[in-house]
């Protein structure tokens, strides 16, 4: 697959997080990998989703592409590079697909900010409930120690 163009979007903390052209027409698709992944390791998906959408995948802060801080990937970081990558291209009606972390972030994204997508499907997002006894997720959206 033939990638078109590379956006460099900044965002908080000097970081330029890549956001790619994969391909397709229709909504913007917004393609936010599981941590530790860039987001063109999910192009086999691309491939159909393009039919239907203009997908875009974002490279997360510490994934891919990026420019690197000193400010750490964490969840609240991920969430607002995913509206600043929104507001910055322009992005209405956007959706998203978030795998693990990148479900977290397009989730609390929407939280915060409820206008910026239309949908989002997520598989397997890290989200922790809190009545279990023990488990407290950190800033980082990861569990601290019981």
């Amino acid at each position: 697959m033939e990638e078109r163009s590379v956006h460099l979007v900044e965002c908080r903390g000097d970081v330029n997080t890549s956001v790619h052209e994969l391909g397709g027409s229709g909504p913007p698709l917004l393609v936010l990998p599981a941590n530790g992944f860039p987001s063109r390791a999910y192009l086999p998906c691309v491939e159909f989703l393009k039919r239907n959408f203009r997908c875009l995948g974002v490279d997360l802060r510490g994934n891919g592409g990026d420019t690197p801080s000193g400010v750490g990937p964490d969840v609240l970081h991920f969430a607002d590079d995913v509206f600043r990558v929104i507001q910055a291209l322009h992005l209405t009606g956007a959706y998203a697909i978030g795998h693990s972390v990148g479900g977290t972030a397009a989730l609390r994204a929407q939280a915060a900010h409820p206008e910026c997508l239309s949908a989002i499907y997520c598989f397997e997002p890290i989200i922790f409930n809190p009545f279990i006894p023990g488990v407290q997720p950190s800033a980082s959206g990861m569990p601290r120690e019981f």
